[in-house]
């Protein structure tokens, strides 16, 4: 094969990759030589032939490419073709949504991830993140940061924007409502994440309440006055009924 072909063929491997979220050091693994030899044993050479039907072919092969090329040089490139083929979609397209998801490190890093999600076709796509460091409460940082993620972008198309309850995202959509430029955007709240908020409260709430009302069982059973009643209430003859696990309704 040509080295232009080779190339192609590498760079197919990588998009499976990046596609079905397998490691990168699948490409240096005997398994992956053994599958591609099966596929095209053109690209082995003689030598690496008879190591993988001997199985002890165990350096990479001259013409596969291995697990750091993938993940730098190539991973990168794939990277910038993505952008662009995005960047085309979105000048493409008539109408436009931002995303915004707030996240913080262990170590308080504030970090905000943007995705742009086109009406046409209803995919989303990741635009990029920016490190916010110890400044998200300044208005005039925002602003700067709103203007750095909306550059090269038809800020026209954009409909709304929807983000989290996050502090730093909070005070992004504010930003954006602040900006001349971006003022037509309208900021939404992600529904998703105050119904899991909700629901957070309702199970902590009920939570409480049962560890309390287990308590107050537990402290009704251990004095013997009480024992001694409900010892009583099962043993009284008159008692014809007791507990159903069904009725009829």
């Amino acid at each position: 094969p040509s080295n232009r072909e080779i190339t192609k063929i590498n760079e197919a491997v990588s998009e499976l990759i990046v596609d079905s979220a397998i490691p990168f050091n699948w490409t240096s693994s005997p398994a992956f030589y053994k599958f591609m030899h099966a596929l095209r044993p053109d690209l082995f050479t003689k030598t690496e032939k008879t190591q993988i039907k001997s199985g002890v072919l165990d350096k990479q092969p001259k013409n596969i490419r291995g697990r750091v090329w993938h993940a730098s040089s190539e991973l990168d490139s794939l990277f910038e073709k993505r952008m662009l083929a995005v960047q085309k979609e979105v000048e493409q397209s008539e109408e436009l949504a931002f995303a915004a998801d707030g996240w913080q490190s262990e170590d308080g890093r504030k970090v905000l991830n943007l995705a742009i999600t086109v009406r046409e076709t209803g995919r989303e796509y990741y635009w990029k993140s920016v490190e916010l460091g110890t400044e998200t409460e300044s208005a005039s940082f925002m602003q700067r940061t709103v203007t750095q993620v909306m550059i090269g972008l038809p800020l026209k198309k954009f409909k709304c924007i929807i983000g989290d309850n996050t502090s730093h995202v909070i005070k992004f959509l504010e930003a954006i409502a602040s900006t001349p430029e971006t003022s037509h955007v309208t900021p939404i709240g992600c529904f998703a994440h105050r119904f899991n908020l909700l629901a957070g409260d309702v199970v902590e709430t009920f939570k409480t309440f049962f560890v309390d009302l287990e308590r107050a069982i537990n402290k009704l059973h251990v004095k013997p006055q009480m024992r001694a009643l409900f010892d009583a209430a099962r043993k009284e003859k008159n008692v014809t009924k007791q507990l159903e696990t069904y009725c009829q309704t």
